[in-house]
Formats: C-alpha cells, sequence, structure tokens
C-alpha cells in the first residue's frame, strides 16, 4: 500500500493460504508486475482461493494494466472499491468488485 515506486515482478508470490489482499495495491501509482507502463506481458496468475477480502486492491493503481482473470474469486466477500475503475475487472468477479 502506498508504494508509489514499486514495479517488481512477483508473480512467484505463493499466496494459497492468503484470505486478506485488503489494499495491497492501494495507491501503488507506479505498479504493473514489473512490465512497462501500459504493458500486459506478465499477468498475475495468483492461487486466490482462500482470499476473501480484496477492499481496495488496486484502488488508485493507476498503471496496472495485467489480466487477471484466472483468480478464483468464489470465497470473496469483501470487495468494496476493489479499483475505482484505475483497473479493469474481470467479468467473473462477484458484483460487488465491480462497484
Amino acid at each position: 500500500q502506498n508504494a508509489t515506486n514499486f514495479n517488481q515482478d512477483i508473480s512467484s508470490w505463493d499466496t494459497s493460504e492468503v484470505e486478506s489482499m485488503r489494499g495491497m495495491f492501494n495507491n501503488a501509482t507506479a505498479f504493473n508486475n514489473g512490465d512497462t507502463a501500459g504493458g500486459s506481458n506478465n499477468p498475475l496468475t495468483w492461487d486466490t482461493g482462500s482470499v476473501t477480502d480484496m477492499n481496495w486492491m488496486f484502488y488508485n493503481a493507476t498503471n496496472f494494466t495485467q489480466e487477471i482473470d484466472s483468480w478464483k474469486t468464489n470465497n470473496v466477500t469483501n470487495c468494496q472499491s476493489f479499483s475505482n475503475n484505475s483497473v479493469t475487472v474481470p467479468a467473473s468477479f462477484p458484483d460487488i468488485c465491480k462497484q
């Protein structure tokens, strides 16, 4: 959160046991998973099946353009202000993430 200069590849992180990703990239304005601004060559293919909270996860993460379509979000119950329109929310995500 608030890591405005962070843009490293974190694809290899093991997130299979993570329950909360609340605010993880909130205001991380440079973050694009190690890719150049506007690039989409380095998707985050994390195991998110245990995650229940994604509130403010990509809020103001204005450079993030990677695909997250493969994320399992069936256990997500908290997802308000997921991206404030800075990230395209996949159609498969719960409706609460699209508000």
